[in-house]
């Protein structure tokens, strides 16, 4: 591929070190490139390449299979299939969401992560603006910025977590996170959906220090047959929380 292709795409989202393209070859394809004013950034760098290997590695049916990649060029990009959707944000902000749609998307994304489990994989950035949903209602994760191995590299969040009103105590405390800290995001998720609103309801700093001293959250308007759930997945101290996806599809699965 070419810059001159890239160009006649259409940049429709910009993330923080990377733009986003639709391009057409023989179908259509989201090509993500590394911003220029990150290219000579090493950490930009090295979370881009992780990214790319990432997503060639999981080859999983709920996640954007990659098309091609060239690390090569002046501004590095990987290319993977575009997923025809709507973002879960959109469903939220619509209140097109049911209590068993719900449950549904909660469903499907634990046992996305059962898989990422097995991989030693901790996706870190679980989202609304992630979550894509096809017209069958598959349920789609996407953007692997801010995912790493961390039982495999000893890492910390660093610089580099999720949004703070979603991102669980312990990434928010720079502290070491973990597979539970996926399952925070997801309880979070849950929550909004239930409810309708955020558990953090916070903007920028404040935002992050909400995030890192947590209040137990109001369960009062959600039904309370959700309740043990929601208190497994959105316990602040992580030793505490539940402990794997299995565990909260028992807990999901058991809801009457």
């Amino acid at each position: 591929m070419n810059m001159t292709t890239l160009e006649n795409g259409k940049c429709f989202y910009s993330g923080s070190t990377a733009n986003l393209y639709k391009v057409r070859f023989d179908k259509l394809t989201i090509v993500k490139i590394l911003r220029e004013e990150y290219i000579n950034n090493q950490a930009a760098l090295k979370r881009f390449m992780q990214e790319k290997s990432i997503v060639e590695k999981l080859r999983l049916h709920n996640v954007p299979h990659p098309v091609f990649v060239d690390l090569a060029t002046k501004q590095p990009y990987f290319a993977y299939e575009y997923i025809e959707g709507t973002h879960l944000n959109k469903l939220i902000q619509s209140n097109h969401i049911s209590q068993l749609c719900s449950i549904g998307i909660i469903r499907r994304l634990l046992i996305l992560l059962i898989s990422f489990k097995d991989a030693g994989l901790v996706h870190s950035d679980i989202t609304p603006d992630n979550i894509l949903l096809d017209s069958n209602g598959k349920v789609f994760l996407i953007d692997f910025g801010c995912s790493d191995f961390p039982l495999r590299t000893n890492m910390t969040t660093s610089t580099w977590i999720s949004k703070y009103t979603y991102c669980s105590p312990e990434q928010a405390q720079g502290k070491r996170w973990s597979f539970q800290s996926d399952l925070y995001q997801v309880g979070s998720l849950f929550y909004e959906m239930l409810c309708g609103q955020r558990i953090n309801t916070g903007q920028g700093r404040e935002a992050l220090a909400m995030a890192a001293n947590p209040q137990q959250p109001e369960l009062l308007t959600i039904p309370e047959k959700y309740w043990p759930v929601l208190m497994a997945l959105l316990e602040p101290k992580i030793e505490k929380r539940c402990g794997s996806p299995c565990d909260a599809l028992i807990l999901l699965n058991n809801i009457p």
